[in-house]
């Protein structure tokens, strides 16, 4: 199993009317939220944003469930890649911080199968945190 973390800064935006709530946006309205996720990612997504709730995003490429949900701060995932071998699940956490007028979002994904580090590692950044700043801007 192979480890990776990432360091992400996001610019604060005002979104549906709730100005400087930048980490509450992020976790309820755009990563739990089929969607918002979907239309972050432009790809389809079945998200139930409750703790135990599962999740199929990325059309039914990555599938998972929430296991931990702390509002403003944290959520924790199990979560897989369709590709992989059945019961094969690891663990993604995101840490989120208001920064000034940014947020900064910790990525910690545990648990993977060796040997998927370079194609996990590229698809965060072209999946995750090139749209999430283009949906930022």
């Amino acid at each position: 199993m192979d480890r990776f973390w990432y360091d992400a800064w996001l610019k604060r935006r005002t979104y549906y009317g709730i100005a400087n709530r930048r980490v509450l946006i992020l976790q309820e309205a755009v990563l739990l939220d089929s969607k918002q996720f979907a239309a972050f990612s432009h790809e389809s997504a079945d998200i139930h944003g409750e703790p135990g709730g599962t999740f199929s995003i990325f059309g039914a490429r990555i599938l998972g469930c929430n296991v931990e949900l702390v509002p403003n701060q944290r959520i924790v995932q199990a979560w897989r890649s369709a590709g992989w071998d059945p019961g094969t699940y690891s663990i993604v956490r995101f840490d989120l911080k208001e920064q000034g007028t940014q947020t900064r979002v910790l990525l910690d994904h545990t648990g993977f199968p060796v040997g998927d580090y370079d194609s996990l590692y590229s698809g965060w950044k072209s999946h995750y945190w090139d749209r999430l700043q283009l949906f930022f801007p």
